[in-house]
């Protein structure tokens, strides 16, 4: 009985501290926009009440040989990229890349990969 308790209390906390979604932002989240490297949208939080939220998408994507990648922080993938990134669709971001030899590459991510819905703030 005590173990089932302490299991049920561990189930609690990690589901507290838990993503609503992991990654895929994209299924809490509408009305994405990007403004430089800051992801804006509207999410809902853990009581499904819509919150503004926004994030710099240096800290979660990064410049990879001319691919971008996700990354835990510090990505800084506009120090490589073409300042004309953009957003196809609601969570694809594009970009046009150094690749490390003197070239360009054209490449997309999906963000639902590297952005999560944390009660209504987007975080890496």
């Amino acid at each position: 009985m005590q173990f089932l308790t302490k299991f049920s209390l561990c189930a609690l906390v990690v589901t507290l501290y838990t993503p609503l979604v992991f990654g895929q932002f994209g299924a809490t989240c509408w009305d994405e926009n990007l403004d430089g490297t800051i992801l804006s949208a509207t999410c809902n939080d853990d009581a499904q009440d819509a919150v503004g939220t926004s994030i710099d998408l240096n800290n979660c994507v990064s410049n990879d040989g001319g691919s971008l990648i996700c990354v835990g922080s510090g990505g800084e993938y506009s120090e490589s990229c073409d300042p004309g990134c953009y957003l196809s669709g609601s969570t694809t971001l594009c970009c046009t890349c150094g690749d490390g030899a003197g070239g360009w590459k054209d490449t997309c991510i999906d963000l639902d990969n590297c952005v999560q819905n944390y009660n209504g703030a987007l975080g890496c």
